[in-house]
Parts: structure tokens; sequence; C-alpha cells
């Protein structure tokens, strides 16, 4: 029985069967067309974390401007915990 090392990712191999690193007639099965459709896949996935980056630092900016905008208009932001003082 071979000692396998567990991380949250891997998926549980049955015993006896052989991983796809191990298996040098799995680095043959990909053709090039297969590599290239890996490849453009991993390139839209980089382009769509990109994008997402860009929205959510976009958005942070734009909170940041509306809450100096609201300062300066005097606005001061409510609390979410009544003041048992007031």
């Amino acid at each position: 029985m071979a000692k396998d090392k567990k991380h949250k990712h891997d998926i549980p191999v049955e015993d006896g069967a052989e991983s796809p690193e191990a298996s040098p007639q799995a680095i043959d099965d990909y053709s090039p067309e297969s590599y290239e459709s890996i490849m453009a896949e991993r390139d839209e996935m980089a382009a769509k974390y990109q994008r997402a980056l860009a929205d959510y630092q976009n958005a942070q900016r734009r909170f940041s401007t509306d809450m100096g905008a609201a300062r300066e208009a005097g606005v001061e932001p409510r609390s979410r915990v009544p003041d048992p003082g007031a």
C-alpha cells in the first residue's frame, strides 16, 4: 500500500490504480489540439480573474470616494449598535 499525502484538493485514488502523473501513457494521450484548448481555457480564466479584480478595486475606490464626499457634506455614518447612553 502506497503512502499518500493528503491535500484538500486531492481526489483519492483506489489502491492499485495509477495516477495520471505516474503513467507515461497519460502524457502521450495529449494532442496539440487539446493542449491549445487547455491553454485557451487558462487564458480565459486569467482574463476573467483580471476583470473581477479590476471590478473589486473600482468598487473599493468608489466607496472611498463616496465616503469622502459624504464626510465633506456633513453626513455621518450611522452606528450599527444603538448607544445605550443616548
